[in-house]
């Protein structure tokens, strides 16, 4: 019996969500959290389990999940093929941490290692998008990038992740909104405000990628202060373009009473994550999010 694993991760989007849909930068990474997807052979699959989740998925059922699967297998002929995918997972669902990304991305290593073929990212990536597109209609990639590549990247739509340096890591809090949102339906409706409101909606993108420029030359240099303050404002922009929520803003005001440089959502929005830049700070910054009754945690990126 062979066997193949694969290992993903979950991402936050440092600065850029919504606008890098329509063509602009966004800075992304992974983080120490993520999925592993192990492939057994087993007469009774195709199936996928994500035990966590508490999810099993057949190409042949009618949820969006296996939707996604069914489109995933065709892609590579194996939707009649005797396979089992067991993931685990410790990124939460609906929190805009890249979970679909992260397991699609897993799933296509893991069944690339089974197959025999070499890990191949940008095949791997090329594969995971085939089930985000069922999730997400038309997304930006800068999900599975993150999942797939790890680490700290520039993404912009077409032309894919350039992984970026650090003089310094950065140390981020993040705190999840309780609660799931519809990536798909709150990006849609970023895409409805756009055609009402053309030249409104493209100048708060054109100032969300101004911001995003001057982040990547504040943290390649490790200029947190500054990387903080303009994480401040790429939040205050999105909560303009109607994405935050009174939830998501309160945890930025608490990272930031805390002690933290800078806070904002990640993610698509209407509920989700906040990441705080809490260089030296973490453990008060997570402590203070989790003295509110959000689950929070720390991690480390671009070491």
């Amino acid at each position: 019996m062979r066997r193949g694993v694969g290992i993903s991760r979950g991402k936050v989007i440092l600065f850029g969500e919504h606008a890098v849909v329509h063509g602009h930068p966004a800075l992304a990474a992974g983080i120490d959290r993520g999925v592993v997807v192990e492939v057994i052979e087993d007469s009774g699959g195709p199936v996928m389990e994500v035990d966590p989740w508490d999810l099993e998925a057949r190409p042949t059922g009618k949820r969006i999940v296996d939707t996604a699967l069914a489109h995933f297998l065709e892609a590579r002929d194996l939707l009649r093929a005797p396979l089992r995918l067991r993931a685990t997972s410790d990124i939460p669902l609906g929190a805009g941490l890249g979970s679909s990304a992260a397991l699609f991305v897993a799933a296509a290593a893991a069944l690339s290692s089974h197959m025999g073929l070499p890990d191949d990212r940008p095949a791997i990536e090329e594969w995971a998008t085939v089930a985000e597109r069922v999730f997400h209609g038309s997304p930006s990639g800068v999900d599975v990038a993150a999942t797939a590549r790890g680490g700290i990247g520039w993404f912009v739509r077409g032309k894919g992740w350039e992984p970026i340096a650090l003089a310094d890591p950065m140390t981020l809090a993040i705190a999840r909104e309780p609660g799931r949102r519809n990536t798909t339906a709150i990006v849609s409706r970023v895409r409805d405000r756009l055609e009402k409101d053309p030249k409104g909606i493209a100048s708060l993108f054109a100032r969300i990628a101004e911001t995003t420029c001057a982040a990547r030359g504040a943290i390649e240099i490790a200029d947190f202060g500054k990387a903080g303050e303009l994480m401040s404002r790429n939040h205050a922009l999105l909560a303009e373009l109607g994405v935050s929520t009174s939830g998501l803003d309160r945890l930025c005001e608490v990272a930031l009473a805390a002690g933290a440089l800078g806070a904002k959502m990640t993610g698509a929005g209407g509920g989700g994550s906040v990441i705080a830049l809490a260089p030296g700070r973490e453990r008060r910054v997570v402590a203070a999010l989790r003295e509110i009754g959000r689950e929070a945690f720390s991690c480390e990126i671009g070491a």
